[in-house]
């Protein structure tokens, strides 16, 4: 049996100086990685004995004229999550705070007006639309419907609003959500859709018209535990738990919020704008079209509004300047959207359709919060302008009742 060779003189201090080499490196790579994970703890220990989370900008907002409930009620509203739901995707879960209270259906409570006269006429009312609609920045008593309801009893109904505003939804999810309705007998007189926002925002996110928001996200998570996407499982979990990183949190923090915007318009280049809008009426228009006919088949009346955003408003106070700068990327798309929307009024008008983009036009007091959501006051101004619709539409000459529903019809939760 032969013996190996030794190693020769000249090779051993090579080796020495690779293993020495190696030594260091392994030493350098722990002690960073001792000093990450140090970093970390003494960032998660800050934040658990420090002031919390900085408070949503929008409380300082001058639409609230300096409300002393405005921080508690962010903060409150930070808290109040989302959960699946089949065919729209998310409803809020049930919640119940000193300012924002959802039931177990994921509605928003709208408090019943008391009726001025023992005759006055019932009514009950379904309020479609977004976050504008549900009421982001208003306590349950000042939402849109909340001041709808109060109007209508006002001018002499019984009214029962209901709140199916969710955030974040277009007009398709709630023309679904209205046929989930119906299909369960819960058959209102009269159905109000509140839109505009949303169908631009998602249409200028995605490059396409007609689709949710942050679609993305639903390609990213389909069929995620399946055993084909294990390894993407992985690799999302390693990015999630870097997204946790207190370290990159904090330096994401001292970057500002200039990049809030960019990704809402990466998808939409200025040569493609012209044809997305005219996608995005289109949409819309076909949306109006079938909701009402499947209304008027369960014999209920339908109203449609484009909604105001901070772009329609020129007499903005110091703070809603600001927010129109912050959202100058979105301007443009809808500029030319609303240009489309008014080019096609008069086809949209017998459906029922009013354009409310310009309903803060002689106001020169602060009515937005940010670019799309408004204050309080704001939604007691729209609420009197729905009401005086809502009269219109349903009372007749002789100052009759509003038409039956749907024999076997259930009232709204």
């Amino acid at each position: 049996m032969t013996r190996a060779a030794p190693s020769s003189p000249s090779a051993r201090p090579a080796i020495g100086r690779a293993l020495h080499a190696l030594r260091t490196g392994w030493s350098i790579l722990g002690l960073a990685l001792l000093l990450l994970l140090a970093g970390e703890l003494a960032g998660r220990l800050w934040l658990l004995g420090g002031p919390g989370p900085r408070p949503d900008r929008r409380s300082q907002a001058d639409a609230y004229r300096g409300a002393d409930w405005a921080p508690d009620y962010f903060a409150e509203f930070r808290r109040a999550k989302t959960r699946w739901s089949p065919y729209v995707y998310w409803r809020r879960a049930a919640f119940e705070g000193e300012f924002i209270r959802i039931d177990a259906a994921g509605l928003r409570r709208t408090p019943v007006p008391q009726a001025r006269t023992p005759a006055a006429r019932p009514l009950r009312v379904a309020l479609f639309g977004g976050s504008a609609v549900w009421g982001t920045g208003a306590r349950d008593a000042h939402t849109i419907p909340a001041a709808l309801a109060r109007e209508l009893a006002e001018r002499g109904w019984a009214p029962q609003v209901v709140n199916y505003g969710e955030t974040g939804y277009v007009s398709t999810q709630e023309a679904l959500l209205f046929l989930l309705e119906l299909r369960a007998g819960r058959i209102p007189d009269l159905a109000v859709f509140y839109d505009g926002a949303n169908d631009v925002f998602a249409a200028l996110q995605s490059g396409a018209p007609g689709v949710p928001q942050n679609e993305y996200n639903r390609r990213e998570e389909f069929n995620l535990l399946s055993p084909e996407r294990e390894s993407e499982l992985d690799r999302l979990l390693v990015t999630r738990l870097l997204g946790r990183s207190v370290l990159l949190e904090l330096a994401h923090a001292r970057l500002g919020d200039a990049t809030a915007h960019a990704d809402a318009s990466a998808g939409t280049s200025p040569q493609q704008a012209p044809a997305l809008a005219r996608g995005v009426v289109d949409a819309y228009a076909f949306n109006l079209a079938w909701i009402r006919e499947m209304a008027a088949a369960h014999g209920v009346a339908t109203l449609f509004y484009w909604q105001p955003v901070i772009f329609g408003k020129p007499a903005l106070t110091a703070y809603e300047r600001q927010e129109r700068e912050a959202a100058e990327p979105y301007r443009p798309f809808y500029e030319a959207t609303q240009a489309e929307l008014r080019r096609r009024a008069a086809l949209l008008a017998p459906l029922g359709f009013h354009d409310l983009s310009d309903a803060f036009a002689e106001q020169r007091e602060g009515m937005f919060i940010d670019w799309l959501h408004v204050g309080e006051a704001a939604n007691a101004l729209l609420a009197r302008r729905l009401a005086a619709d809502v009269d219109r539409r349903l009372r007749a000459p002789s100052g009759g009742p509003p038409a039956a529903s749907a024999p076997g019809a259930r009232r709204p939760r």
